[in-house]
């Protein structure tokens, strides 16, 4: 088992999505755990009596007894992972206590300034894992109350896909009984079919996506904003990378064991652990540009073309501010920039990047790099399904018609259910019986990986203003794995049809743009990619933005809705599951209506 912990940015207060990678559920491990909190709370303070309130309180004397927390043997994970943050504040006093000493001794009584700068260093670095410690024991406490309260409620999430995987995922470690009903679900060990999150591109992207569409209409009554979509879209980062992080360490973990990570191993983990191979992993993403922008980044241009480069220039500034600010994100993004008037033939990692495309051709004025996720939806979509039938979820295979709220009550007697999530994408034009939700039909091509730069770098030509001035298409071009190329992308509104092939003129549209812009596809033959099916979907927008919010048509409504993603499932889904659960457990666990709960995770009224 390994715990992922991600400390969640915007979010009021200090919240942290804790979740286990096989069939334990987070928060019964944390009741589990609560024998060893007691023995926490006792080290720690011990700790602070040697910190006192200020350096000036620092007592070396409070440092002869104080003790490292030791657990039994056999405890759960949950519990080691409160030993192992205690533990480092107990290391941090201690180094603190060292340097005061060794400041105090005779052969060191002229180097009192270079120690006194050093023992500052310590003395707020034992007060922040002190502070950690506190916090990671009342989270595990907190967690272990909360799971008497879970794990007498039911939940049913409407909808097979990545939202309605990832809501019941966090529900299920949060002591939730889940069930998930579905109409489809992703299939696995053929490319010939599958669901929406399955064929979907997977690359993760800062909002506001560039796939040609606005994603993110403002109508005055929108279910949701920018900042809020860049919110869930940052929290889904951070997971992705972690998971990444985790999966990565794990391969050197034992089944019955668990290494300093806590993890267990990828493949052949404890029995009936759920095999850690989730498919995410870190690429780097660059994106290029026809036209220049302004030096200020102002939209001052009087074109549409110059506007639109502005506006993408201002969307790099705020990804590189982000990884160069504290807190959770520095320097995970990693960005960089290339201006063709200094550089036309770019430097350091931009030389293979600059190759890898036709510049001259496209008439390329600039580009960004960052650090993106991308997941294997194959791998992913498995994973998840897996996972939820381990932790205790029922999948049920059921089309439901019509109106939720009208079949709410004998949907709740059927599944002995105390609340629904509404997780059905598209389905909600029905379900929710929302008017704003409409298709986007999409496709892209799978193929064999051309060329090694592609296997760790994606290439997106944005839809912009092409240098004649006209509109462009999207050239999408991202490795699914490391054998595995993807291709795309078609982007068709209200087309609800899904009888495209390798010969669609789109299709063959779309895969000559691509080959005439990545020269990698020029010098290659023998990709299959007419070999492999077309894998063709229809994406679920919004006219109104994602709705992640409690149906407040009744009072009594009890239908929690998130749906409406777009072409940005992947890129949303953890921070929007992460919202939704939030919803679920203010109407569960304290009473609250559905316009109350609303108004107190969003502080405005959702319609």
């Amino acid at each position: 088992m390994a715990t992922i912990a991600i400390q969640l940015p915007y979010t009021k207060g200090p919240e942290v999505l804790q979740l286990t990678t096989d069939k334990h559920c987070y928060a019964k491990e944390a009741k589990l755990a609560g024998t060893v909190i007691e023995e926490a709370r006792r080290v720690i303070g011990r700790a602070r009596e040697v910190i006192g309130r200020n350096r000036e309180e620092f007592n070396v004397a409070n440092s002869a007894n104080i003790p490292h927390m030791e657990v039994p043997t056999g405890t759960n994970i949950v519990a080691n992972d409160v030993k192992r943050a205690v533990n480092d504040a107990v290391e941090a006093v201690e180094n603190a206590v060292k340097i005061k000493i060794d400041a105090s001794k005779p052969d060191n009584a002229g180097q009192q300034s270079a120690y006194e700068e050093t023992f500052v260093r310590a003395y707020t670095n034992a007060t922040t894992k002190i502070d950690e410690a506190t916090e990671a024991t009342a989270r595990v406490h907190q967690a272990g109350v909360r799971y008497d309260k879970a794990k007498e409620k039911t939940v049913l999430v409407v909808g097979g896909g990545v939202s309605g995987l990832m809501t019941a995922w966090i529900l299920l470690d949060k002591g939730h009984r889940v069930s998930i009903v579905a109409k489809d679900w992703a299939e696995t060990g053929t490319e010939a079919k599958g669901i929406t999150s399955q064929i979907a591109g997977a690359l993760w992207e800062y909002p506001p996506g560039s796939c040609g569409l606005s994603e993110i209409e403002v109508p005055v009554l929108a279910y949701s904003k920018l900042e809020q979509y860049q919110e869930w879209a940052m929290q889904s980062f951070l997971f992705y990378e972690r998971l990444q992080t985790v999966a990565g360490t794990a391969s050197g973990s034992t089944a019955s064991g668990s290494t300093a990570s806590g993890s267990t191993a990828s493949g052949s983990t404890a029995s009936g652990s759920t095999n850690l191979s989730f498919g995410a992993r870190m690429i780097n993403l660059y994106q290029f540009f026809h036209h220049n922008y302004s030096n200020e980044g102002t939209a001052t241009a009087e074109t549409k073309a110059g506007a639109n480069a502005n506006e993408h220039y201002q969307k790099y500034i705020r990804i590189r501010d982000l990884g160069r600010t504290e807190g959770s994100f520095r320097d995970k993004l990693q960005t960089s920039i290339w201006d063709a008037t200094g550089e036309p033939n770019g430097s350091g990692e931009w030389v293979n990047a600059l190759a890898a495309v036709n510049s001259t051709g496209f008439g390329l004025k600039w580009g960004y790099r960052h650090r993106a996720p991308v997941i294997d939806t194959d791998a992913a979509m498995k994973f998840l399904m897996e996972l939820v039938r381990d932790k205790g979820a029922v999948l049920e295979t059921r089309e439901i018609k019509g109106d939720l709220h009208l079949h709410e009550r004998e949907l709740m007697d059927d599944f002995q259910a105390d609340i629904i999530v509404n997780a059905s994408g598209l389905g909600a034009h029905t379900l929710a019986n929302d008017d704003q939700i409409f298709p986007v039909r999409g496709a892209v091509k799978r193929m064999n990986m051309p060329h090694p730069f592609l296997e760790d770098n994606a290439v997106l030509l944005p839809a912009q203003y092409d240098i004649a001035d006209n509109p462009s298409k999207t050239i999408f071009i991202v490795p699914r794995r490391e054998d595995t190329l993807v291709v795309g992308s078609i982007i068709q509104r209200n087309n609800w049809d899904l009888s495209l092939t390798h010969q669609s003129p789109e299709v063959m549209a779309m895969w000559e743009r691509a080959k005439e812009f990545i020269t990698h596809l020029q010098e290659n033959r023998g990709l299959g990619e007419d070999e492999r099916p077309l894998a063709q979907g229809l994406r679920p927008f919004s006219h109104s933005n994602v709705r992640v919010s409690a149906d407040n048509r009744t009072n009594s409504c009890r239908v929690v809705h998130n749906y409406g993603h777009g072409g940005s499932g992947w890129t949303l889904a953890v921070g929007c599951a992460w919202t939704c659960v939030k919803l679920v457990e203010m109407i569960l666990h304290e009473g609250k209506s559905g316009s109350v709960a609303n108004t107190e995770v969003w502080g405005l009224k959702q319609y």
